[in-house]
């Protein structure tokens, strides 16, 4: 707790005794304790906030990176259908390659 040790703690309570009497002690020792509760419990809703707005923020980077992922994808397959396509119409209005002499029937000097 706060890094007081039990030392510390029972000078803490005998200042406190002094300071306070016996009456208001138990008073003031309520209050902290519920500024403190209080304190704590807006500081996990105020983390518990904070979290899901990074969660948000995370979701939607990934979103978009995918969704760009996704358009390079297209893209690259749009082109590479462009590609194969120009390739087909190039082959079929090329001249043929010529034959291999061996296989249109004629040997090759050695």
């Amino acid at each position: 707790m706060f890094g007081i040790g039990a030392p510390e703690l029972i000078l803490i309570i005998v200042v406190a005794l002094i300071f306070l009497g016996p009456e208001k002690l138990p008073e003031t020792a309520r209050t902290i304790g519920k500024t403190y509760r209080d304190f704590k419990r807006s500081l996990d809703e105020l983390k518990g906030e904070f979290d899901t707005s990074i969660n948000e923020v995370k979701k939607e980077a990934f979103k978009i990176t995918e969704d760009d992922s996704i358009q390079q994808v297209k893209r690259d397959m749009a082109s590479a259908d462009k590609n194969f396509t120009d390739l087909l119409k190039g082959e079929n209005s090329s001249p043929s390659p010529p034959e291999h002499p061996e296989v249109a029937g004629k040997k090759v000097p050695h």
